[in-house]
C-alpha cells in the first residue's frame, strides 16, 4: 500500500508541473499509533485524580465513589475487594473469632454495647427551672412590654 501512494504522489506531482526526479525520494508513512492506549490512559488519570478528590469526602461512600468515578460495575467491585483482601492478609497474625466477626460488624457486646459507642447520641438533659421560665412568658412580661 505504502508503494501505491508513493507511485500516485510522484504522478500527482507532475501533473501539477513540479520537476523533480522521482528517484531522488521515496514517500514513506510512518507506523500507526495506538491513540486508543494514550487515550484510556489519560481517561483513568483524571477518573483517579477525581476518585481521590471525592473518597476524601467523608458522606460519600468509597463504593459509591468507585462505581461511579472509576466507572467499576458492581461485579469489578466486588472483585477488586475479594483481590484486595487476598493481598493483604497478614499471614502471621491469627485473628480471634470475635475479630473476624467485628470486620463483617458482629460485636460480643450486643446492640447496647455498640450504641453506647456512638458519639452524640446521648439523651438531652432535663429541663431546668431557668428553661422553664425562658420558654414560657411571665405574665408581668407581658405587661410591661405593651406599648405606652
Amino acid at each position: 500500500m505504502n508503494e501505491q501512494f508513493d507511485t500516485e504522489f510522484k504522478l500527482y506531482l507532475h501533473n501539477k508541473g513540479i520537476n523533480i526526479d522521482s528517484n531522488l525520494f521515496d514517500l514513506k508513512f510512518n507506523p500507526p499509533q495506538n491513540f486508543a492506549a494514550y487515550r484510556q490512559a489519560e481517561m483513568d488519570t483524571a477518573r483517579v485524580n477525581t476518585f481521590n478528590t471525592m473518597v476524601a469526602v467523608p458522606f460519600v461512600s468509597k463504593r459509591f465513589a468507585m462505581k461511579r468515578f472509576l466507572g467499576m460495575t458492581s461485579e469489578e467491585v466486588a472483585e477488586n475487594e475479594r483481590m484486595w483482601k487476598e493481598e493483604n492478609i497478614d499471614e502471621g497474625v491469627e485473628l480471634s473469632s470475635s475479630a473476624q466477626l467485628r470486620s463483617v460488624g458482629v460485636t460480643a457486646g450486643g446492640i447496647s454495647g455498640d450504641l453506647g459507642n456512638i458519639t452524640g447520641a446521648t439523651t438531652p438533659p432535663a429541663p431546668t427551672p431557668l428553661d422553664q421560665e425562658i420558654g414560657q412568658p411571665n405574665s408581668t412580661d407581658s405587661q410591661t412590654s405593651q406599648p405606652a
